[in-house]
């Protein structure tokens, strides 16, 4: 893969992303202002259509930022939105679904938190 490749997105793995350079016009040229990644997750039925944006001053710092993706979560279903969304609701119950997704947020969390900490540890590096 190129430096110059975008991955696909980390939510809907698909959509349109698009690299959009802006410019500021010194009354010779254009100067490189920023580069923004745009990109449009693909409407499901009923939703709103997400639009996700990474925003640097190079072409090649927006697309490293955009590339990068925290690791995997060591949960056995995807951490997403949607799995969010459909265990809110059981919580209110009081049956055993209620103990099953309040379990798969205690997973997506745990991950949250296990991002977070490794992206800590990565800054203090390179600071040092």
């Amino acid at each position: 893969m190129s430096d110059k490749e975008l991955l696909p997105c980390p939510f809907c793995g698909a959509g349109q992303t698009l690299l959009r350079p802006e410019t500021f016009w010194t009354g010779m040229s254009n100067k490189l202002v920023s580069v923004t990644v745009q990109h449009w997750c693909e409407k499901e039925d009923g939703n709103l259509q997400s639009v996700l944006q990474v925003k640097r001053k190079t072409q090649e710092e927006a697309i490293a930022a955009w590339n990068t993706r925290v690791s995997t979560p060591t949960c056995n279903q995807k951490l997403t939105e949607k799995m969010i969304a459909a265990a809110l609701p059981q919580l209110m119950r009081e049956d055993e679904d209620k103990y099953r997704a309040l379990g798969q947020l205690i997973c997506v969390w745990d991950a949250l938190i296990d991002a977070a900490k490794e992206e800590q540890r990565n800054d203090n590096e390179s600071m040092d």
